[in-house]
């Protein structure tokens, strides 16, 4: 029983030691400003077109989120106001919200492609 203790006790700290300090990089509006031995950073603390709903400023160009986001444009082929004029809901309380496609559809199934919604 103390031989299992200890090693739970080993793996949460080095899990700790490992894996904090990505999600702490990671992390949108951290004041402290992450970076990387090869001068990576990660996300900025200003918003995309001073905006929260879409996002900080500069995205990450640190692994992993660097290669998850190669290619990656916003707002795609739209204005950042055409965008939210599109996706944003106003009228959801308390704040608005993002709007998904319905319960049990997919965002190309046809009721979505053919509504615009």
């Amino acid at each position: 029983m103390r031989r299992r203790r200890v090693l739970l006790v080993f793996v949460y700290v080095v899990s700790m030691v490992f894996a904090g300090g990505g999600v702490a990089a990671a992390a949108p509006g951290s004041s402290a400003g992450s970076s990387d031995l090869f001068g990576g950073q990660g996300c900025s603390t200003e918003l995309f077109d001073g905006d929260r709903r879409l996002g900080p400023q500069t995205l990450s160009d640190l692994f992993p989120v660097a290669e998850q986001l190669a290619g990656y444009r916003r707002t795609g082929d739209l204005t950042a106001e055409q965008f939210l004029t599109k996706y944003w809901d106003p009228t959801v309380l308390p704040r608005g919200s993002y709007k998904y496609p319905s319960e049990g559809s997919s965002p190309l199934s046809e009721d979505i492609v053919n509504t615009g919604s």
